[in-house]
């Protein structure tokens, strides 16, 4: 049995902050992390209320539109969202319902922070080895 990554997709704000747009923060930081604590050379920003939900639905447009994966090839969704207004229910519940997907198609949300892209993907894998699904957004 084949399992893997078949597509990535990624959407990234256009606004871009720099060190320098920040620089007001160094005033919070304790002593200690003074002279220590550098910030990335970027930060792409979206302000709107609604961000999480505006990037999620970018990217699940643009693997739809790019690929020639549909809604109906998903068997189960996976997603993740740090903040936003959707934090009950998460993100994996809007995408659900903004895209139309069947009501039997799960949707499974976890917050494990920087770590929920592997957890996804480990879950994923074992869900599809297990031979109940076979393809996981």
């Amino acid at each position: 049995m084949k399992v893997g990554i078949e597509e990535i997709v990624s959407d990234y704000p256009e606004e871009i902050l720099t060190p320098e747009d920040r620089s007001y923060l160094f005033d919070f930081l304790p002593p200690a992390l003074k002279g220590v604590y550098r910030l990335p050379k970027e930060m792409r920003v979206l302000r709107d209320v609604d961000a999480a939900e505006i990037m999620t639905e970018r990217v699940v447009k643009k693997l739809f539109d790019t690929t020639k994966i549909k809604p109906s090839d998903i068997d189960f969704i996976i997603a993740n969202n740090c903040g936003g207004t959707l934090v009950v229910p998460m993100i994996g519940c809007y995408i659900h319902h903004r895209f139309g997907f069947p009501v039997e198609v799960p949707a499974l949300n976890i917050s494990q922070a920087c770590a929920s892209f592997v957890d996804a993907c480990e879950i994923a894998w074992n869900l599809i080895l297990a031979g109940k699904y076979k393809k996981v957004l």
